[in-house]
C-alpha cells in the first residue's frame, strides 16, 4: 500500500444511478507545482492574483459515504466551473484528458477547493497525468477540512514519496533488516514460477495505440466478459478497422473484443459498475455471467449487437434475440413487442432469426425466468449496500432454508430427532449470522431443506406433499 497523500480536488465528475445522479461523485486530484510558504499564499489570495500552477495527478471516488459526499457537494458546489476543452484553465497548463472518461465535466480554482487524504495499492507511472505519476485502486481517506488549500503535497514531495516506495527494500537492508547474504542455488533447476497477476486471458486488452475510429458507443460504459466470441460475418469484418481482429482467427477473445468496443467509442471497466451500461458475453455460461444473473442489476448482451452497431455505423436498438439476459424492467418492456420466446409480434424476422428463435424455444421450453426473494432485496438496495453484501460474511444471503424436525402435538421434538432443539437454534444462528434466512414453513421462496440425515427415510416422506404441491402450481421448488 501507498502512504497517504494529501491531495487537492481541481475537478470534479457527475454521477449516475439512483442515489449519485446528476450531482459532482468523483473527483479529479492535483498536486501544486511547487510547495509555497505563508507569504506566497496569502499574495495568492489576493483579488486578481494569478492561480499557482497544479499537475493532474489521479481520479478518485471512493471511501467517501453519502453524508460526506453531500456535505462536499454543498461547500463547493459555488466555485465549480463548467470544463471547456477549447477554455482550459491557465493554472492547469494546457492539460488535455486523452481519455474521454478523464474529462471532468467541472473545474475548480484550488484556492476554493479541498484537500482529500487518498492512498491506494502503489504509485505508478502514468502518462495520463501531468505529474507522470498516479496512484492504482485510489481511495480517499479522510477529508482534511483542518487543511488550508496550500498544504497540499507538492510535485517534489510526490516524487520522494514514489522513490522511497521504490528504495524501500534497499534502506531496508542498509539498516541491517534484510540479509545480504546470497543463498546457495541449487544443482538442479525447477522450472520458473510464473509471474503473478491476472491471467492473460482475464487481463485487460492494451488499449494503447487503438485509434477510436468513430463515436458509435460514446458516452456508453461495457464491461466484456471472459469468453470465446464468435467471429463476425464477412460484410461487417471489412468494416473493422485493420490490426483489431485476426482475418484468420476461428474466436475472438475477451482482449479482442475490448478493442472492437473502445475503437468505436465505447470505454471499458473490467468489472461492472453503477455507471457500465453493457456486459457483453459470449453465452449464458461461466460462472461470471451466472452470478451476474443471479444480481439481476445488469443487461447482458450478445456480441451479435455489437457487431450490428458497427457495421450499421450507429446504435442499434435491442431486440430480445441481442440479450443473454435482461434486467426485470428491460423484460417488462421486452414484453409490450416480444412472445416469451423473443419473436416480435409485428416485425418480420430473416431465415437466421427464425432458426435462432426455433433452438430458443427447444431450449427453453417449459423454463420460467425465476426470480428470488435475494434477487428482488438486491434491487431494492442502493449501490453501496449491494457492494456491502458481496462478501465472504454474507455467503449464504441468497439462502431460505427450512429446517424440518419431527414436532409432537404438544410442540416438544419427539423421540426419533437425533439433533436437539439447542443444536437446531445454533444452526438457524449460524445461517442468520452468514446472511441467510430462517423459514418456518415450506413455500416457493424456500431454497433449501435441511434434515437430519439422508437416511432418514420417514423426515423425507413427511416433506414430499408439501414438495409436490408447489410442483402442481407450477411454483419453484427447494
Amino acid at each position: 500500500m501507498t502512504t497517504d497523500l494529501d491531495a487537492i480536488i481541481i475537478g470534479g465528475f457527475y454521477g449516475t444511478g439512483r442515489r449519485r445522479s446528476g450531482n459532482v461523485s468523483v473527483f479529479l486530484l492535483g498536486v501544486l507545482a511547487r510547495s509555497l510558504d505563508e507569504r506566497e499564499a496569502a499574495e495568492a489570495m489576493k483579488p486578481g492574483a494569478p492561480c499557482p500552477e497544479v499537475y493532474t495527478f489521479a481520479k478518485v471516488g471512493t471511501g467517501y459515504n453519502l453524508d460526506e459526499l453531500d456535505q462536499m457537494r454543498q461547500e463547493l458546489e459555488p466555485y465549480w466551473q463548467p470544463w471547456d476543452d477549447d477554455n482550459i484553465p491557465s493554472h492547469l497548463n494546457c492539460w488535455k484528458p486523452q481519455k474521454s472518461d478523464l474529462r471532468p465535466d467541472v473545474w475548480i480554482d484550488p484556492r476554493h477547493s479541498k484537500i482529500l487524504e487518498v492512498y491506494g495499492f502503489e504509485l505508478s507511472f502514468s502518462t495520463l497525468y501531468q505529474t507522470g505519476l498516479t496512484i492504482r485502486f485510489p481511495r480517499c481517506k479522510a477529508i482534511r477540512n483542518d487543511k488550508e488549500w496550500c498544504q497540499c503535497i507538492d510535485l517534489q514531495d510526490l516524487n520522494a514519496a514514489r522513490g522511497s516506495l521504490s528504495t524501500k527494500r534497499a534502506s531496508e537492508v542498509a539498516f541491517g533488516q534484510k540479509s545480504t547474504t546470497k543463498r546457495v542455488k541449487k544443482r538442479t533447476t525447477i522450472s520458473a514460477r510464473r509471474p503473478s497477476g491476472v491471467l492473460q486471458g482475464y487481463s485487460r486488452a492494451d488499449l494503447n495505440g487503438i485509434e477510436q475510429e468513430r463515436n458509435v458507443f460514446e458516452g456508453k460504459e461495457f464491461c466484456v466478459l471472459f469468453g470465446k466470441y464468435e467471429t463476425p460475418p464477412p460484410n461487417i469484418a471489412s468494416t473493422i478497422p485493420d490490426g483489431i481482429v485476426d482475418e484468420h482467427a476461428k474466436q475472438l477473445s475477451k482482449q479482442t473484443v475490448e478493442k472492437l468496443v473502445h475503437s468505436f467509442g465505447g470505454n471499458i471497466v473490467q468489472n461492472p459498475i453503477e455507471s457500465t451500461i453493457y456486459v457483453v458475453a459470449a453465452g449464458d455460461a461461466g460462472f461470471k455471467v451466472v452470478n451476474l444473473k443471479k444480481q439481476g442489476l445488469y443487461n447482458i448482451v450478445h456480441i451479435r449487437w455489437i457487431f450490428k452497431c458497427v457495421a450499421a455505423s450507429r446504435l442499434v436498438s435491442l431486440k430480445a434475440s441481442d440479450f443473454v439476459f435482461a434486467t426485470a424492467l428491460q423484460r417488462e418492456i421486452l414484453a409490450r413487442g416480444y412472445d416469451r420466446y423473443g419473436d416480435h409480434f409485428t416485425e418480420h424476422v430473416n431465415p437466421e432469426e427464425l432458426k435462432r428463435i426455433m433452438r430458443d424455444v427447444c431450449v427453453n421450453v417449459g423454463k420460467e425466468q425465476e426470480v428470488s426473494r435475494w434477487q428482488i432485496q438486491i434491487q431494492d438496495l442502493t449501490m453501496e449496500e449491494a457492494e456491502a453484501m458481496d462478501c465472504p460474511f454474507t455467503f449464504l444471503s441468497h439462502c431460505v432454508v427450512y429446517f424440518h424436525h419431527c414436532i409432537r402435538p404438544d410442540g416438544s421434538f419427539a423421540a426419533e430427532n437425533t439433533v436437539t432443539a439447542g443444536e437446531t437454534m445454533f444452526l438457524e444462528q449460524q445461517l442468520r449470522l452468514y446472511g441467510g434466512t430462517v423459514a418456518h414453513e415450506i413455500d416457493s421462496c424456500v431454497t433449501h431443506i435441511v434434515i437430519e440425515t439422508a437416511s432418514h427415510q420417514s423426515q423425507k416422506d413427511r416433506l414430499l406433499p408439501a414438495i409436490r404441491n408447489l410442483r402442481h402450481h407450477g411454483l419453484p421448488e427447494p
